[in-house]
Order: C-alpha cells, then sequence, then structure tokens
C-alpha cells in the first residue's frame, strides 16, 4: 500500500476541516491552477487561471482564455483515460473553468519518451534531439523544492513502499502508452510529460493510485506530425512561436471550438509589464 508521509511536503498537507473549508479555502496553488476546499473532506475544485509563469525567469503573464482551453484540455484528457479504465482524480466539470476532483497527495513525475531539443539529456548527456528512448525515462519530482528523486529517496522518506515500486512503475507506463495512442489519432507525437499520481483518500478502486494533476499545454510537450512543429511544455515562452499559438494549435486539433464569449478564446494575450523578459 502506498504511503505518503505528511513529514514530507509533497504537496500541501490535508487539513481538519472547518467552517471556514466551506467557503472555498485555497488548498494549494500554482500560475495556472487553484485548488479549492469543498464541503467533503474527500473532493476539491480546480479553478484554471489565464497566467502563466516562465520556467527560466519565474516571470508571469496573462493570456486571457488560457484557463478556459486548459480546462477543457485537461477534461477531455482525464476522460479518454477513465474510458480505458486508468483510475483518476477527475470527477466531472462544473463550467467553463472549474472541475470537482477527488482529494489526493501526491507525487510529481516527469515523464520523457523523446528527447528534446532543449532538454537537458541532449545538453549535459549527449542524447541527439529527437532520439526516441527505448523505454519511457520516469523522474520523480519533489513538489515544493522542484528537486529530482530517485527511489532509494521515495523509501527513505516513507513516500512509497518497496512493493509499490513496480506497480507504480507499471501505471505509468500504461498511463504513458494510452496518452500516446490519444495523440497519435491526433497527429500529435508525445514527447515529453508532466503529471502526478496520488494516493486518493476513501477512493474505491483496485489500485492505490490516481492519475492526478491536469493535462494543460503547459504539462506536456507534442511534435505536431503536420507542421513539425513542437508545441506545449516549456516551447511555450521560447518565442520560437506566439504562446497563443500553442493553444489554439492544441484546442483546434483536440475539437475544442474557440468560439463564444471573449474570455473563452485564447486571444492576442496581455503581457504583464514584468513579464517581457520571459518571451
Amino acid at each position: 500500500m502506498i504511503i505518503f508521509s505528511k513529514s514530507v511536503k509533497l504537496s500541501s498537507v490535508p487539513f481538519v476541516y472547518t467552517e471556514e473549508c466551506m467557503e472555498k479555502k485555497i488548498i494549494s496553488q500554482n500560475p495556472g491552477r487553484i485548488v479549492y476546499a469543498s464541503s467533503k473532506e474527500t473532493e476539491c475544485f480546480h479553478y484554471f487561471t489565464d497566467i502563466i509563469s516562465c520556467p527560466i525567469s519565474g516571470k508571469e503573464m496573462e493570456l486571457p482564455g488560457k484557463g478556459v482551453i486548459n480546462h477543457r484540455v485537461s477534461g477531455f484528457f482525464f476522460s479518454k483515460l477513465q474510458q480505458l479504465n486508468i483510475p483518476t482524480h477527475f470527477i466531472r466539470m462544473l463550467n467553463m473553468r472549474q472541475s470537482l476532483m477527488h482529494s489526493t497527495l501526491p507525487l510529481d513525475f516527469y515523464v520523457r519518451v523523446i528527447c528534446m531539443p532543449s532538454s537537458i539529456l541532449a545538453k549535459e548527456f549527449d542524447v541527439a534531439p529527437d532520439h526516441v528512448f527505448s523505454r519511457p525515462i520516469i523522474e520523480y519530482v519533489h513538489i515544493n523544492s522542484g528537486r529530482l528523486l530517485n527511489e532509494t529517496h521515495l523509501m527513505a522518506f516513507s513516500i512509497l513502499e518497496m512493493q509499490d515500486l513496480d506497480e507504480l512503475h507499471n501505471i505509468i507506463l500504461r498511463i504513458v502508452d494510452s496518452i500516446k495512442g490519444i495523440c497519435i489519432g491526433m497527429r500529435f507525437q508525445l514527447m515529453e510529460l508532466k503529471l502526478q499520481l496520488g494516493c486518493g483518500f476513501n477512493y474505491s478502486s483496485d489500485t492505490p493510485f490516481l492519475l492526478c494533476g491536469d493535462f494543460s499545454p503547459e504539462s506536456f510537450s507534442v511534435l505536431d506530425l503536420d507542421s513539425s512543429m513542437i508545441l506545449g511544455g516549456e516551447n511555450i515562452t521560447n518565442a520560437v512561436y506566439p504562446p497563443n499559438l500553442h493553444y489554439r494549435s492544441i484546442a483546434a486539433r483536440l475539437g475544442i471550438g474557440l468560439e463564444g464569449p471573449s474570455r473563452s478564446q485564447v486571444l492576442p494575450f496581455q503581457i504583464k509589464e514584468s513579464a517581457h523578459e520571459c518571451l
């Protein structure tokens, strides 16, 4: 059975539910997503914002409507994976920006399927760009610090037990294979992916693991097989293509319409004054 130690702050530790929690107390947040408490300890709300942070400079900018697109893209992938019997924390979409989720205590992980030209593997390990790894590289990440964790860390800090490692790897590989198949069906080739696995509270499943996090364009990189453009991930802020092009291209390929109220579209974005160095 998976054990996520509360002494190791992999995420916001579940808190005691009080009257204040009923007023949408913030559990955790990052530039693109805010997690709020719900009236049930086992559930929470995820709200998608229009803010994006440059991974290099840390500067933030606003892309009006980005949160709506991310919400739709994330719901699309979670729904597809649930149809393939992969347990996730996704329950349902509530409105244009908010979903109801199972509460989890998550562990971040990166999966590298193809070596990105800008990847640390290409720069420091002399791996050729676009090299397809014979087996996806899985990297565990400490949520608060961003430091990489190996399997020894996971066991030493009581994050995982030894018998869970094989199951964890098998689930991750199954998730990656499923996402690769979904992407190929849309003429995308998956290159890198950032997601979370967590332990659900009182969640009924054959596995203790729940796939969580989000499937926004910031959390994955794909190669467009039609245009040869690399979309998503840190490429959004690398100035090769306008940031809004990434969201528009991915949304269009998924069949997500961009018509409607202005805040539901990825329009020419407004950059905060402090964010110019990011582009």
